[in-house]
């Protein structure tokens, strides 16, 4: 089955672990087909350098040379290139801050100097000096960007590394202890109309589990914790005879709480909840989509002010070939980033090298906007083209795997799903509004021409173009201004542009719009937040309607369960 099959499965036979979250099974490995043998040999010869997995020998006792059921553990050699990069950035960058501190240092002696008139010193001898003076900050920021992509690469290569990703039933007995199974067995006649009580959300960025947000009380799970909590006859007879005082001592919630086995195995140490559990929601909320990549949406939004920077380690993270949206950040953005990066890092390195050695290479007019204006504006196309391809394969595996369930299972639970939320249009509204601020003044009016150009399908996709609209709509003025403010500077002025910049974000008109902005932010969550709630009952009413008619008079609460996600804001938990 696919992953989100599997995911199901344990989600509803299953309780995860003693923490509120835990990852799932990995996929299995399977074995090569016989018309493969000849090619596996042949990987098998490659040195280890040229493999994207390894293997670390000799990890426990009794570990073979050879032989992979009982050798070393698989080692993922995937985010190798990532991680690489990574430490190189972060090294180099330390290097510079380091010199940089002493040329700061340096150069900043020339101007202690009290007995220099310096009204008396020519305009523009004046002016070069503040250049060589201020030049120092600029340098910075340059030196603060290869560290900000090394350390992106670097929680890339650790977000999407597989590297000794086990389940616990599979793993030593050490591991094993510390899990405690469950068995949840529905009421008779009501499988298909009951759930287990578990309120979750996905996981995103590779992490592939499910963070468990709360356990309903009363359902068949807050029923089996009740009576796991309760003393053995054991203790009490240990507090009867005073050898263990503290044996009546309740344990702290959540402790029975943990990964479960599957029903009907042996030695399984968990009970049997019967029908002392009470109603709940007669609809399952459950995704069937593979998790989105929300961390690698936000730096490919800081992509579009920094370029190479947050871009690079997005299109070295290498996908997993089981996830297809994983797979749509090279589909879309490698062909068009191979020409954009080394324009990217060419212009980065020149302008650089001409505040080091106070010469101007070019004007600040030819920089700027093709830095910031032009190469982004061809990177929010790609954009705005992934994020409706995204939209396309959500529809498609929910359809898919929806079916494959319903195939598999003899009573499905009916199910409720509202549709996925645009992930890069979400992240360019919620967007911090400093950052809001800077996207407006460089990519407004781009951003609002492909969103027009590229509609999408679903409800909230719609609601949030329409969001989009109305707030980068106004920062197309900030992005002629400072077009026009940009045609005006001398090379000589550009440390004072940095620093006029930086100083506009401290001021009243700023603070102003950066209200507009939360103002709006705040709007779309709650407007979001009653589409899906209006989704969801809707959806829920069809589908218990199908399963079992006559069921139209029912509650939003009785049908689905409608709770607000403690860790996120205008989200609401899915349940099983």
């Amino acid at each position: 089955k696919p992953f989100l099959a599997r995911a199901l499965d344990l989600a509803l036979c299953s309780v995860a672990a003693p923490a509120a979250s835990r990852r799932l099974a990995p996929p299995v490995r399977r074995a090569a087909p016989p018309s493969s043998a000849v090619l596996d040999a042949v990987v098998r010869a490659l040195p280890s350098s040229l493999r994207f997995w390894r293997r670390r020998k000799y990890q426990t006792l009794g570990q073979g040379d050879d032989d992979e059921e009982e050798g070393g553990e698989v080692e993922d050699l995937r985010q190798r290139v990532n991680d690489t990069l990574g430490t190189a950035m972060v090294r180099l960058a330390l290097l510079s801050l380091i010199g940089l501190t002493v040329l700061n240092v340096t150069r900043g002696s020339k101007f202690d100097d009290e007995n220099t008139d310096w009204s008396k010193v020519p305009l523009q001898e004046f002016e070069k000096l503040e250049f060589r003076r201020d030049a120092g900050l600029i340098l910075y920021l340059g030196a603060l960007e290869l560290l900000v992509c090394g350390a992106c690469a670097q929680t890339a290569a650790a977000m999407y590394t597989k590297d000794g990703l086990k389940h616990p039933q599979d793993g030593p007995e050490s591991q094993r202890k510390r899990y405690i199974k469950v068995h949840l067995e529905k009421d008779p006649g009501r499988r298909d109309r009951q759930l287990y009580g578990i309120g979750f959300r996905a996981s995103t960025d590779g992490l592939e589990c499910l963070l468990v947000e709360e356990v309903r009380t009363g359902s068949l799970l807050d029923v089996w914790n009740a009576r796991r909590s309760q003393p053995s006859p054991a203790q009490l007879l240990e507090a009867a005879l005073g050898d263990s005082p503290s044996a009546l001592e309740a344990p702290p919630a959540g402790a029975a709480f943990g990964f479960s086995g599957r029903p009907g195995e042996e030695g399984s140490d968990g009970a049997l909840v019967c029908a002392e559990a009470v109603g709940g929601p007669r609809c399952a909320v459950l995704a069937f989509e593979d998790e989105e990549a929300q961390i690698v949406m936000r730096w490919l939004i800081c992509g579009i002010l920094f370029g190479w920077v947050t871009l690079l380690p997005v299109l070295l993270v290498q996908p997993n070939e089981e996830r297809p949206r994983q797979h749509l950040f090279r589909q879309y953005l490698l062909k068009p980033c191979l020409l954009i990066l080394p324009l990217w890092i060419l212009f980065w390195v020149l302008d650089c090298i001409e505040v080091a050695i106070e010469t101007q290479i070019m004007h600040p007019f030819f920089y700027f906007p093709v830095v910031h204006m032009l190469l982004p504006s061809v990177l929010v196309y790609y954009l705005m083209k992934m994020q409706a391809a995204d939209e396309q394969i959500v529809l498609e595996q929910r359809k898919s795997r929806q079916a494959e369930l319903k195939k598999d299972s003899a009573q499905f639970q009916p199910v409720a799903i509202e549709d996925a939320a645009p992930a890069l249009l979400k992240e360019l509204i919620c967007v911090n509004p400093v950052a809001m601020v800077f996207l407006g003044a460089v990519a407004s009016i781009p951003i609002l021409v492909w969103n027009l150009l590229t509609p999408l399908s679903t409800e909230r996709g719609r609601l949030a173009q329409g969001f989009i609209n109305i707030m980068y709509a106004p920062l197309t003025f900030l992005q002629v201004a400072f077009c026009y403010s940009v045609y005006h500077f001398r090379f000589i002025d550009l440390p004072k542009l940095y620093m006029t910049t930086f100083g506009l974000m401290l001021s009243l008109p700023c603070f102003a719009v950066w209200c507009l902005c939360l103002m709006c932010a705040s709007r779309y969550g709650r407007q979001d937040m009653l589409l899906v709630e209006r989704q969801r009952v809707e959806r829920a009413r069809e589908a218990v309607g199908e399963a079992a008619p006559g069921t139209a008079a029912l509650s939003a609460t009785d049908l689905v369960d409608l709770t607000e996600a403690t860790q996120r804001e205008f989200e609401f938990i899915n349940s099983a």
